[in-house]
């Protein structure tokens, strides 16, 4: 078997190097110690750093519907079907089926409680942002990809799709957009952020765009929920107990576990359930986390679904 040859700059390499060589090295084939020697120094010698990409700084990019202020130019011209009860006249667009090109990947999917229906996620950290948005207790309700814009950016009519729509317990309600922070920064986006701020302030909501740095805060708690989601539940009976027992107050998530004979992992798959929420969404889960009755609680009483977008 012939050996392979050397790839071209792997002897481009070679030929630098014999250039570089100490005066009494002989090219010719003269001294084979000198050789040795410049090869041990080469050995010797560390390697270069690495040249790394410099980290964009974090920016905050929201923007708020406030009064006096210009209404920018904008046209919703589709909405998603789930919208039933949102810009009634806007016709509803049809969900096309999930991508299996190899450039976007496998579409994630998560069954959520909160929308009632299964959501799909184009990326990692959009799924990220929605199994935070599943367990955070001032989300009432959210929608993926809700509806389709028109707006003006230097003059020219541009097309846009959010990526999720936040019904907020206080108005106003939050478009968002998830972008990884290098994305983010581009200067082509940070030209479009404030123009798309003002079209979707125009029609009432706020626009911020999300970017992992605000999903890295809440991620372990997030992680810790859902990790324990199939863990058995209790009975009715206990149950039905835990309403009467807590009605509106709150309690640590050890003083549930002792008074109601629940494990912790328990507690979190009640999290998931929406049983329970988090009355302090920032605090650390833990035994020292408070928790009150959820949402949820209508699921398991036999009422009708708490929220209807």
């Amino acid at each position: 078997m012939t050996p392979k040859s050397k790839p071209f700059s792997a002897i481009a390499s070679s030929i630098t190097s014999l250039r570089n060589a100490p005066q009494g090295f002989t090219r010719a084939g003269g001294h084979e110690y000198d050789l040795q020697e410049y090869l041990r120094q080469l050995l010797g010698r560390p390697p270069p750093s690495p040249t790394l990409a410099s980290e964009p700084t974090p920016v905050q990019r929201v923007w708020m519907p406030q009064a006096g202020c210009p209404a920018g130019w904008v046209r919703v011209l589709a909405k998603h079907p789930a919208l039933e009860r949102v810009f009634q006249d806007v016709p509803a667009f049809k969900i096309p089926p999930s991508s299996r090109a190899r450039g976007w990947g496998r579409q994630n999917r998560l069954p959520s409680l909160k929308a009632d229906r299964i959501i799909r996620a184009a990326s990692n950290l959009e799924m990220d942002h929605l199994l935070e948005c599943e367990v955070d207790p001032t989300v009432e309700a959210f929608c993926e990809q809700p509806i389709r814009i028109q707006y003006k950016h230097q003059g020219v009519r541009r097309s846009y799709t959010p990526d999720l729509l936040i019904f907020d317990r206080t108005p106003p309600h939050e478009i968002r957009e998830v972008k990884p922070e290098r994305k983010a920064a581009e200067p082509e986006n940070e030209r479009r952020w404030p123009a798309i701020g003002e079209a979707l302030n125009s029609l009432g909501f706020s626009f911020q765009v999300y970017t992992e740095r605000h999903l890295r805060i809440r991620k372990a708690t997030v992680r810790a929920i859902f990790r324990d989601r199939h863990a058995p539940l209790p009975s009715p009976e206990v149950l039905a107990a835990i309403e009467v027992g807590l009605g509106q107050d709150s309690v640590t998530i050890g003083e549930a576990c002792a008074r109601f004979s629940l494990t912790r992992q328990q507690v979190h798959a009640l999290i998931r359930k929406l049983f329970f929420q988090l009355a302090d969404f920032d605090a650390p889960l833990g035994p020292d986390c408070p928790i009150r009755l959820g949402p949820g609680l209508t699921r398991w009483s036999g009422r009708n679904q708490y929220l209807d977008i």
